[in-house]
């Protein structure tokens, strides 16, 4: 018990992290990688005597102390940097990263080899506090963080509740500039193929987290989407942006390459026959003229009672039963596309 009170005191007087499970051994491995797959530098496998019960008791008066919730009790076997960037992530082996230095976690944001990027803070996931301050932690929402408090207690905490040496108040509160927060998120990727036809094609977003949105240029033409894919066709073009929002901010664009609709919007529909009286057929067809192999047509006629079509392709042939002004229309059409109707108007004498 007399143990007990001497580090309750020390937290009391100083907010010490003075625990007393004790390094054995701190192995140099490189088995810890960032998601790119780098190995995560100065990361050792630490063997320790665990904390007893008083470490454990004074770890919970501490977390009392600044509000906190108390998740995980003392050890030398991981920080603050390998939780927020490791082990959170479902990382192994459990590891402590930066034994010796204070940027080792720094690769995680390497634009080629980490795996996150620097977002604004109302999307981050991870929290890299000011540089003298050394502490990295879980951003979960706006108000709540959860860290690892050196060897001490892993702890959901308000971002300014916690010992000094990881507060960056406490720097500036002694004329220090400590720094500045960066707020990073895992690196979004849209996978999928580089060309997109008339057939539906499946993008996925990579990694997945917030609420994920989609956003698509003209010439695609969205068939489904959710929080985690979004399949299109193609429409007319020939290249169109696919873009990913995470919680209303974009995070990745990926250009496709259109290989869909090569139809004609109708543009004009010719009578090759006169104007005829009641009872007579008028022969229609469609320009631009020949049309191309893979463009198709659908005809309407506007009243269509007392009359008779016949369709062949971008020709038409209607028999009008009464007199009066009809409106004949077209439109082309494919697997991709459906083009506007296009019209005239025939009067039958």
């Amino acid at each position: 018990m007399k143990k007990f009170f001497v580090i309750l005191a020390l937290i009391l007087c100083n907010v010490c992290l003075c625990f007393a499970q004790t390094v054995i051994t701190a192995t140099l491995t490189t088995n810890v990688k960032t998601p790119y797959g780098a190995t995560v530098p100065d990361t050792r496998i630490i063997t320790e005597i665990p904390a007893n019960a008083s470490d454990i008791a004074a770890a919970h008066h501490l977390v009392n102390m600044y509000g906190g919730e108390y998740l995980g009790n003392p050890t030398w076997t991981y920080n603050c940097h390998s939780y927020a960037w490791h082990i959170s992530e479902g990382g192994m082996p459990v590891a402590w990263i930066g034994w010796s230095t204070s940027t080792a976690h720094h690769i995680y944001w390497h634009p080629t080899n980490g795996g996150y990027v620097a977002v604004n803070e109302n999307v981050a996931t991870k929290v890299d506090y000011p540089l003298l301050c050394n502490h990295s932690a879980v951003r979960e929402s706006q108000y709540v963080y959860v860290s690892k408090w050196g060897q001490g207690p892993l702890v959901r905490h308000a971002p300014y509740a916690l010992p000094t040496q990881f507060n960056p108040q406490h720097y500036i509160l002694q004329g220090l500039n400590p720094g500045t927060f960066g707020f990073y998120a895992r690196a979004v990727t849209i996978s999928g193929p580089n060309v997109v036809g008339c057939t539906p094609t499946t993008f996925t977003i990579q990694p997945q987290s917030g609420t994920v949105s989609w956003v698509v240029t003209s010439g695609l033409n969205i068939i489904y989407q959710n929080q985690t894919t979004l399949t299109v066709i193609a429409g007319s073009g020939s290249t169109a942006t696919i873009t990913a929002r995470l919680n209303g901010i974009d995070v990745a664009q990926k250009t496709v390459t259109l290989a869909g609709s090569t139809v004609r919007d109708v543009t004009f529909i010719e009578a090759l026959s006169p104007s005829t009286y009641a009872g007579g057929t008028i022969n229609f067809r469609t320009h631009p003229y020949p049309p191309l192999p893979n463009e198709n047509f659908e005809w309407r006629v506007t009243p269509s009672s007392n009359t008779d079509m016949s369709v062949n392709g971008n020709y038409c042939d209607v028999t009008f039963y009464s007199s009066g002004d009809y409106y004949i229309e077209a439109r082309v059409y494919d697997a991709c596309y459906t083009g506007t109707w296009v019209g005239r108007t025939v009067t039958v004498y």
